[in-house]
């Protein structure tokens, strides 16, 4: 995100040039008038900084060089950090003069150092290093367990951060094969588990720094003689949540009892899982409309898949079904695939 004032001199226009050679789409390029002293510069952007991060680039008019090799930097209302070359050298004397592209380097434990950035497309363009090390990224963080997310620094013109979630909520378990009793018939194959729902989502207008709690639903586990426990819910926070496929059946020779499927709220975009297959036998009485619900199989996830070929197996990728069971009395059904939930800011 570009953000400056309408009027804009030879030089600024020439850093945005580089800047948009270099794609930096993710980079929020700032102007900020030096107000400090030479070695203790003072910037004042617009519109205002919260927060110093690898995303941001001061287009920074410096009043005085540098009288020492020991500068440091301020924005107003954050902390003091030193100014090095960009290589993380100590900076010549005079280095730091008119106008510069300005960078921020994490140096760990929450802290940044200043990195000079050339002002002509040669001196950043043809630097590889120095390319890598300022060049924004799709930063994704992924979570497979349940934990904290805190938001990143901002990266808005507003002082605000967007961020886009993707979640998969995990599978639920195949139904155990018929064990005689209870209306069932030994050794008939369990109903598929259910496929877990799947969604995205932007959100905007986060504050940085405050902590949403990620919630990863168990994988439905199938159990010996019964019906097993569905997958669990999977959410980000408040904002979008996803259930996980429901258990199926044990065999019996009525055909039916397929997993349900996992469903999704709050997302721009939902898949819903798919329904686990039926549970049954070759004795079953199966109508056509019952072709499609291949018995035992486990319900479709947008990031997982079925599996036709094996019975009591767990789903496949993630939020899949697991198969029914059959091939004796009362064993397991496979598992739900796992969940996940990926943010990307």
């Amino acid at each position: 995100m570009v953000d400056l004032t309408a009027s804009l001199d030879a030089a600024t226009q020439q850093i945005l040039a580089l800047l948009a050679q270099i794609r930096f789409s993710n980079v929020r390029a700032i102007q900020a008038q030096d107000i400090g002293a030479a070695d203790a510069y003072v910037f004042a952007p617009i519109p205002n900084v919260t927060g110093y991060g690898a995303d941001l680039v001061l287009v920074a008019d410096i009043a005085a060089p540098n009288l020492t090799t020991t500068p440091k930097l301020t924005i107003q209302g954050l902390a003091t950090i030193p100014i090095q070359a960009a290589d993380g050298s100590t900076p010549a004397i005079g280095a730091v003069a008119g106008k510069r592209l300005i960078g921020f380097s994490s140096v760990g434990g929450g802290g940044f150092v200043a990195r000079l950035l050339g002002l002509a497309p040669a001196d950043f363009a043809n630097n590889q290093a120095a390319q890598q090390q300022f060049a924004p990224v799709n930063r994704v963080k992924r979570f497979t367990a349940s934990g904290w997310y805190t938001v990143p620094p901002a990266n808005q013109p507003d002082g605000t951060t967007t961020i886009d979630v993707d979640l998969q909520a995990p599978g639920g378990p195949g139904g155990c094969s018929g064990n005689g009793t209870g209306g069932g018939v030994a050794g008939n194959i369990g109903a598929g588990g259910g496929g877990g729902g799947a969604g995205s989502r932007t959100i905007t207008g986060l504050v940085p720094g405050t902590q949403y709690y990620v919630t990863i639903g168990a994988p439905g586990q199938g159990v010996a003689n019964v019906s097993g426990t569905a997958g669990g819910t999977t959410s980000f926070g408040p904002f979008i949540s996803a259930t996980g496929g429901g258990a199926g059946a044990t065999g019996n020779y009525t055909v039916g009892g397929g997993g349900a499927a996992g469903t999704v709220t709050g997302a721009d975009r939902a898949w819903s899982g798919g329904t686990g297959g039926f549970a049954g036998s070759n004795s079953s009485t199966v109508t056509t409309s019952d072709v499609s619900r291949v018995y035992g199989r486990g319900g479709w996830s947008r990031y997982g898949f079925v599996d036709l070929a094996q019975t009591g197996a767990t789903g496949n990728g993630f939020g899949a079904g697991g198969t029914g069971a059959s091939g004796g009395s009362g064993l397991a059904g496979g598992n739900g695939a796992p969940a996940f939930v990926d943010v990307r800011n």
